[in-house]
């Protein structure tokens, strides 16, 4: 496995794994459950589904890379 790979791996595991942080893991789990429950409500043609995924991906990323905080870039994105 990649070095990259490896070390996220470890990261999320340490983050699951220590109290303090359960909750931000929790509620960053929350939002993107979120996401998906008004892709499923809402979206039902799979060209719909396709775009949305791509918006918030896209959206994500963008976010993450200005502001570098997932939690904070995954509520700006559902926003």
């Amino acid at each position: 496995m990649p070095p990259a790979v490896l070390f996220l791996r470890n990261r999320l595991v340490a983050a699951i794994a220590d109290p303090r942080y359960m909750g931000k893991v929790a509620l960053l789990a929350a939002i993107h459950l979120a996401a998906l429950g008004l892709l499923i409500s809402f979206e039902t043609e799979s060209t719909a589904q396709a775009a949305f995924v791509l918006t918030w991906g896209l959206l994500n990323c963008f976010w993450l890379a200005l502001l570098r905080r997932p939690l904070t870039s995954a509520a700006l994105s559902l926003v």
